[in-house]
């Protein structure tokens, strides 16, 4: 992305914008040359890169999705920690302060990643492997709302999330609707 800076040195799995700058997460631990443990920030008008505070740590440290909430960068993947604090395979950094936290109490589910989130009015999509979130049985897909701080299952009833071990590449927004890909 900048003349004679390396770009980042594995693979890129997500990307997404929050005012001028690009939020890239994967499985790299550089981004132009310095440090950014999985998740860097990129500004396109100094064409550089930053590290996010500490970056993740984690499980295998892969981080596969990114999404924008109002002025939060809402982060899931196969990390246990980020920024020096438990999160549990999705947290929330806010860039005007440079901090991590996790959601709730950061429990999505025992050996499970994030590998999609998308956002719908004020709430957050996040799918993957787990089966729980927050101890509510979600399947494999779950709602977040950031407002109340509580996790919901998409279905009530018996049939609770997607009927099999999903791999979902994406869930995405068309008007009131919610549209989801992978393997189900």
């Amino acid at each position: 992305l900048n003349t004679g800076t390396i770009g980042v040195n594995n693979n890129v799995r997500a990307i997404a914008t929050m005012g001028t700058d690009l939020y890239v997460g994967g499985n790299f631990t550089t981004a132009g040359g310095i440090t950014v443990n999985y998740i860097a920030k990129y500004t396109p008008s100094t064409r550089t890169w930053s590290a996010l505070n500490t970056g993740t740590v984690g499980v295998d440290n892969v981080v596969y999705a990114l999404a924008v909430l109002d002025t939060d960068l809402y982060v899931g993947g196969a990390f246990v920690s980020a920024g020096g604090i438990t999160v549990n395979r999705i947290a929330k950094y806010t860039p005007s302060t440079s901090t991590w936290s996790a959601l709730n109490d950061g429990a999505i589910g025992v050996n499970s990643d994030v590998y999609v989130i998308t956002v719908m009015g004020t709430d957050l999509y996040v799918g993957g492997p787990f089966t729980t979130a927050n101890n509510v049985t979600v399947n494999y897909i779950a709602k977040y709302t950031p407002s109340t701080q509580t996790w919901a299952a998409l279905n009530t009833g018996s049939s609770v999330g997607l009927n099999s071990y999903p791999y979902l590449n994406s869930i995405v927004v068309m008007g009131t609707d919610l549209y989801i890909g992978g393997s189900f």
